[in-house]
């Protein structure tokens, strides 16, 4: 009877420990209608979050978003997962990559490969209900946008479209000593043995200072030669932008999409609110 007791008693103190060790361990902090959002899970990083945790509101509304997909039956299926997995490592350049190598890799972020494609899932079923609530709610029509342009202008800012050479000094002073009298123009003009770098449009408040004068010119002109160290810089202004109004036509895609995504927004903070005001999200800490 004395062994019954003892072994009994030895069962509660083990319980009870392994009980008192799971409450330091872990925590419930929320419960969202019926499921638990646990302290550890604050702690994980999250694919959707660049690798950052959530806070408990961001665990909230993902959850909130899952038990929606769930409700709709908008979840994807193993091999959507699957699909979507191998995608992401072949835009990333990783799919020679073996699960176990990929596996070591996710291993740095904080992730296991179990784990990388649960979220994975899980983040693909709340696009599925973002997708959704949005796809005929964002339709922005011509006329928003041309409304969006007339009352938002934008200008280009100038800008010059350069290019540049070096010529050794040696042969730089040969050649002007042929022609002293000739200005630069005359004497590298028409070079086709210079071999020019194109450097596209460069803003004129992010001009080197050294290439300042290129405002001066004409297109096509070259600038007067700059002095390094055992060579000479020739700059050329192939190009230039003046201030102008953009085009509808410039920005039409830009308006539209900005619309769209502001537009976007509101609609997933307003489905939040709504599975939040439907819920039932007891906090417990």
């Amino acid at each position: 009877m004395n062994h019954v007791r003892l072994t009994a008693l030895a069962l509660c103190c083990v319980t009870t420990v392994a009980q008192a060790e799971r409450i330091i361990v872990d925590q419930i902090v929320a419960r969202i209608n019926g499921s638990n959002i646990l302290q550890s899970d604050l702690k994980i990083p999250r694919i959707i979050n660049e690798g950052n945790t959530f806070s408990l509101d961001e665990a909230i509304n993902d959850e909130l978003l899952y038990q929606h997909a769930v409700t709709m039956k908008m979840l994807p299926t193993t091999t959507d997962v699957d699909r979507q997995f191998v995608a992401f490592k072949v835009n990333n350049g990783l799919h020679e990559l073996s699960d176990e190598e990929f596996e070591m890799q996710l291993k740095d972020s904080g992730f296991t490969l179990d784990t990388y494609k649960q979220q994975l899932g899980k983040l693909m079923a709340n696009e599925n209900v973002k997708r959704a609530e949005i796809s005929e709610k964002i339709i922005v029509s011509s006329q928003e946008v041309e409304s969006y342009y007339n009352e938002h202008p934008e200008y280009t800012k100038e800008a010059y479209h350069i290019a540049t050479t070096t010529i050794a000094e040696d042969d730089y002073t040969t050649k002007k000593a042929t022609q002293p009298d000739a200005s630069t123009q005359d004497l590298f003009g028409t070079d086709q043995k210079l071999t020019w770098e194109d450097h596209g449009s460069i803003e004129t408040a992010d001009l080197n200072d050294d290439y300042l004068d290129v405002q001066k010119l004409g297109i096509g002109q070259i600038m007067e030669p700059l002095h390094k160290e055992n060579s000479y810089e020739l700059v050329k202004l192939v190009g230039k932008q003046e201030v102008r109004l953009k085009t509808l036509a410039e920005r039409y895609n830009h308006i539209e999409r900005a619309i769209q995504n502001k537009r976007k927004d509101k609609i997933i903070k307003e489905l939040e609110q709504n599975l939040r005001a439907k819920a039932t999200i007891t906090h417990l800490l």
